[in-house]
């Protein structure tokens, strides 16, 4: 009697599942190009103020080119680019401001985030896809 009332409360509880649906689907893994590479819109904290720009990113395996462009920086191209493991280096290179050292990652959100180093300070940026 024991063993009835056992099976009909596991099939009542597993009944509404079956029954809605209700199923959680595998997390899509994205792969290192389809994750990065793309226009992305790049903010810097600079001190108490924000300054925003834009960022276009290629990722060929961990190999990490592109450009980027400021109203403070002007434009700039992307060298020594790595990606791996959803993080990222790399050094914004410009004609008229002072190199711009990038560490960051790939946020579960979605979005960019790290700290940059340039003119002696170590500073925060993110980006999010445009």
């Amino acid at each position: 009697m024991k063993i009835k009332i056992a099976v009909v409360m596991c099939a009542a509880l597993g009944l509404p599942g079956a029954i809605f649906g209700q199923h959680h689907a595998p997390p899509v893994t994205l792969t290192a190009e389809q994750s990065i590479t793309g226009d992305w819109v790049i903010h810097f904290q600079a001190g108490h103020e924000s300054v925003s720009g834009s960022l276009h990113l290629q990722a060929d395996g961990e190999r990490l080119t592109g450009t980027v462009e400021t109203g403070h920086t002007g434009p700039g191209t992307v060298e020594n680019g790595k990606w791996s493991k959803q993080k990222l280096e790399a050094t914004l290179v410009f004609k008229k401001h002072e190199s711009v050292v990038l560490e960051g990652e790939l946020k579960s959100n979605g979005t960019l985030a790290g700290n940059y180093t340039t003119e002696g300070r170590t500073e925060t940026w993110q980006a999010e896809r445009k």
